[in-house]
């Protein structure tokens, strides 16, 4: 996770006045906080996330405090005037919270089953409905997909589906519009939807699922659509066995697209 002034605000402010020369403030106080206390603070707040503040399970305490440590050694990057005490800014604390939490679910989805949550009423989607008017003029005309159009938010997305329609190991695919595909996550101690971009089935039995987002520059809250799909999404809906096996993936680099689609199949179909 990075800290810059884009994210925290400046550091620095220039006061003037009429008479006299101009003053630079800076907080001070933040650059002389140890690391061990930001780590105690951040800790407390991470049991408060686990199991909600009226509850928290203060008895992990020295298992988390050096987790949460490491993380601040290792994992946070400060850039420019900017002090790691700042993590401790409320929105800041809670994505930082997120972030921890992600990597200890990954690391105990290995061993543990993470139960999915199907919704009551619509347990699972279909292309057959997908029926909607758009003004947008990017389009494209699809060979291998249910829906006769995509609609496309970027130039590379249009190369991606022609890098699917000429794949002889795609089966099928939908653009992520209209179909209502979404995904939960938390992100600054909020509730959000992720819709990802492309949902891509392989092979005949169209046994292998694959959820790709095509990304240029990504920032925070990308990166915590990402661990959520990886870290929960994912391993949730292969435990439940019902559904075939799934992956995701992002796609970065518009000229490796075949590529990097033939490396991901390959992957995950061992």
């Amino acid at each position: 996770m990075k800290l810059n002034p884009d994210i925290v605000g400046s550091s620095i402010t220039t006061n003037k006045s009429i008479i006299g020369e101009p003053i630079d403030l800076k907080p001070t106080n933040n650059e002389s906080i140890r690391l061990n206390s930001i780590a105690f603070h951040l800790t407390k707040r991470l049991l408060e996330k686990m199991r909600g503040e009226s509850d928290p399970p203060f008895h992990l305490f020295g298992q988390i405090i050096p987790i949460a440590k490491e993380w601040l050694e290792n994992y946070l990057i400060c850039e420019g005037d900017v002090f790691k005490a700042q993590i401790l800014y409320d929105a800041l604390a809670d994505t930082a919270c997120e972030r921890i939490l992600s990597a200890i679910d990954r690391a105990r989805a290995k061993n543990a089953f993470i139960k999915p949550t199907f919704d009551p009423y619509n347990k699972t989607g279909s292309t057959a409905h997908v029926s909607f008017h758009t003004v947008k003029q990017t389009l494209y005309r699809t060979e291998k997909s249910h829906i006769n159009y995509a609609v496309l938010d970027s130039d590379w997305e249009g190369e991606f589906c022609r890098t699917l329609d000429a794949s002889p190991m795609v089966s099928c695919y939908v653009k992520n519009h209209g179909l209502d595909f979404e995904i939960p996550y938390q992100f600054g101690g909020r509730k959000h939807i992720y819709r990802p971009d492309y949902i891509v089935k392989v092979g005949q039995d169209k046994s292998l699922n694959l959820i790709i987002e095509i990304k240029g520059q990504k920032d925070e809250q990308d990166k915590a659509k990402a661990e959520a799909t990886q870290t929960m999404w994912i391993p949730s809906i292969n435990a439940c066995g019902s559904f075939g096996k799934w992956a995701f993936a992002e796609f970065t680099e518009v000229f490796n697209f075949a590529g990097d689609l033939e490396n991901l199949i390959k992957e995950n179909l061992q």
